[in-house]
């Protein structure tokens, strides 16, 4: 998977959207124009070919219809942001899984969704079960990786093992990493305003076939006329006329739905091979969704709609589901991720045995406090080269993939390359030593501080406790003054453990408190923003650590309470952005040199991977306030531009052959700021 591309692809394919609609909206206008000008000609006994060229008549028609068009779209996007994922995951029928509550079902759901969440680098989503859904499908909503939810319904829970709920659940996050999960919610928007005239004009015929007796006893009692009846064949014509014209729109729409998702899903699933490393999970769960009687039908009706976010097509088997295919076949996916697939389906899908058990697997429970083995993804091919990739995978379902590089544990790369450099396979040059800080994760323990939105607090607050004694005493004192006794009471446990807790592990334990801190009011939200600022102002100095933690945590946050936007880009070279970008190399240059002159080398390597000249910024110059200037300003390249910087930045650190725990948070607040998959440095268990 190639993140960056992708990511310039979908800016094309909003374009592309953008060009559908308004052919769209262009289309529906002109045949309503030909509408009015027939009503016109037959009431006033004018020449219709006259009626027709009146271009006074057609201007108005035009502009009446396309800013109809055009407000009903605008208030039906505006209208789903204000939902977020929370409101669309509802009208679909979810219900809200929380990290450590509900079922051993859904456990096992939020358990695979945060080790997908950690391996693709980027925030764990909200997670929802459509438990009224018994068939095997699942989507991706939101508006950004920031602002995510992903739905899976009970039939997936209920019928898939715990590789295949991995693939799908890989499969929706390329659509969060990808921010197709964007496009996705516009294209909802947008096609509303091209359907709804033909949605309208339905519910007027509909209501007119149903009142004309009533209409009529009325009216002829009173006079006698029979008038009525000719009113209502006018309204039952214009109606009808109104819906088979409106109805182009809901053929465009449908189109524009299957042109840009069918191909979409061909990569979301190569993507998912990569996270996972097992072909065969994605493929299985496929297989299933093949089987008589099994399939991905969705019967909430508000799935109409969003048939395009769904892992497999929500429509039964029929001539809706060939006139308007959103996915590919199934075959067809299949036999790209297994060459070998002999186009047999099984007969029949039996449940897991855990379907309705309330005791959880140990599998689940040491998974919580573990990276997966999906963190790997992207080191052997580029999505494109699906089937390749496929065949160099040899895992049984259920177990383990190792190393098919068969590198030692001193011989570790990150999978960071995978993103970085589009799926391409790491030479020599890159396989590089990861200091064992890197590699530490967050011990079972702590999982009791990630149940709730208190408890989650008091484990971000820990998180930024002072190795000074007196700092740390003022950091109590602040907390103690503007939370409540519960959560003062729930510090005092993380505050003594915080201690065995290196940085990597610290980042990870805030990036898994984040879900629930998204259950909280705008004020609450605002309560503690202000409570972490000033805990990482107690001893005068921003650190790196704390520099870092604030652009994971703080900058996901508030996009979602929609205190801060989604930067606009502004540049499209790396040219645009030499200055900036010369200081980021130059600072992540020093934090990894180990001997003097260690900083040129790397620095003149992360150069050579752009082709452009330029000097090292002089180490005082490099404090983490420019670092952070020159960061905001990055933030504003297009997605081309971000993978060459994270590219040269790679470089950087690689050539010395080690990554050591400040490079690391060094490039995790680089990727946290400019709004990209975090890099994730994992061992091959």
């Amino acid at each position: 998977m190639d993140f960056f591309h992708r990511q310039d692809e979908a800016r094309a394919k909003t374009t592309w959207l953008l060009f559908l609609f308004i052919l769209g909206i262009v289309s529906t206008a002109f045949l309503i124009h030909l509408l009015v000008a027939f009503i016109i000609s037959s009431l006033q006994e004018i020449s219709y070919s006259f009626v027709v060229f009146d271009l006074r008549l057609f201007a108005i028609t035009f502009l009446i219809v396309c800013g109809f068009i055009l407000i009903v779209s605008i208030f039906k996007t505006a209208s789903l942001k204000r939902k977020g994922p929370h409101g669309i995951a509802v009208s679909l029928g979810g219900k809200l899984v929380q990290r450590g509550g509900g079922s051993a079902r859904e456990l096992r759901l939020y358990n695979v969704v945060e080790e997908i969440a950690l391996a693709a680098g980027c925030p764990v989503p909200h997670v929802y079960v459509l438990d009224k859904e018994s068939s095997i499908n699942a989507c991706a909503i939101g508006t950004s990786p920031e602002n995510a939810a992903v739905c899976v319904t009970a039939g997936a829970l209920d019928f898939l093992t715990r590789d295949e709920l991995q693939g799908v659940v890989a499969h929706e996050f390329s659509h969060i990493v990808n921010n197709d999960v964007n496009l996705d919610t516009k294209l909802i928007g947008y096609l509303f305003g091209l359907e709804v005239i033909a949605l309208i004009a339905a519910i007027v015929f509909r209501s007119t076939l149903e009142a004309p007796i009533s209409v009529r006893s009325d009216r002829s009692s009173k006079d006698g006329s029979s008038s009525s009846g000719g009113v209502i064949i006018a309204i039952l014509f214009i109606s009808g006329a109104l819906f088979l014209i409106g109805y182009i729109g809901t053929v465009f729409g449908n189109i524009i739905r299957a042109a840009i998702s069918r191909q979409r899903e061909f990569l979301a699933d190569a993507s998912a091979v990569q996270f996972t490393r097992n072909p065969e999970g994605i493929a299985g769960a496929l297989k299933k969704i093949g089987s008589p009687g099994m399939g991905s039908h969705i019967a909430n009706s508000a799935s109409v709609q969003a048939s395009h976010m769904f892992f497999g097509s929500v429509f039964q088997q029929g001539f809706l589901q060939s006139l308007f295919q959103t996915h590919p076949p199934l075959a067809k996916r299949i036999l790209a991720i297994d060459p070998g697939f002999d186009g047999v389906f099984p007969k029949t899908v039996q449940k897991n045995r855990w379907s309705s058990s309330s005791d959880t697997t140990s599998e689940d429970s040491e998974a919580s406090a573990q990276l997966s083995d999906a963190a790997a993804a992207g080191d052997d091919v580029a999505s494109s080269q699906i089937a390749s990739f496929a065949d160099q995978m040899s895992v049984a379902s259920g177990s383990q993939p190792s190393s098919p590089l068969g590198f030692s544990r001193e011989e570790l790369y990150g999978s960071a390359f995978g993103v970085m450099a589009g799926g391409a396979p790491p030479t020599d040059e890159f396989k590089v030593r990861v200091d064992d800080a890197v590699l530490e994760t967050v011990p079972q323990e702590w999982d009791h501080f990630l149940v709730d939105s208190v408890a989650a607090r008091a484990a971000l607050y820990a998180v930024l406790r002072s190795s000074s004694a007196d700092d740390a005493q003022k950091q109590r004192v602040i907390i103690s003054q503007s939370e409540s006794a519960e959560l003062n009471q729930k510090l005092d446990s993380a505050w003594m453990r915080i201690e065995t807790l290196g940085e990597t592990s610290r980042l990870i334990l805030a990036r898994k408190a984040v879900p629930l801190l998204k259950t909280l009011s705008l004020e609450e939200y605002q309560t503690f923003r202000s409570i972490t600022i000033e805990l990482c102002q107690t001893d005068g100095v921003l650190d790196l650590f704390e520099y870092t933690l604030q652009a994971l945590v703080i900058r996901e946050l508030d996009l979602y309470y929609r205190l801060s936007r989604e930067p606009k880009i502004r540049y499209s070279s790396l040219e645009s952005v030499l200055s900036p970008f010369t200081h980021v190399l130059s600072h992540l240059a020093y934090e990894g040199a180990l001997y003097p002159g260690d900083e040129i080398k790397a620095f003149q390597a992360g150069m050579s991977v752009v082709n452009v000249s330029a000097n090292i910024v002089p180490k005082e110059n490099c404090s983490l306030a420019a670092f952070s200037r020159a960061l905001n300003v990055l933030s504003l390249s297009a997605p081309l531009v971000k993978q060459k910087i994270l590219q040269a930045l790679y470089r950087c650190i690689a050539i010395d052959g080690v990554v050591t725990e400040k490079e690391a948070a060094t490039l995790s607040a680089v990727t946290a700021a400019l709004g990209v998959p975090a890099p994730v440095w994992h061992d091959w268990r």
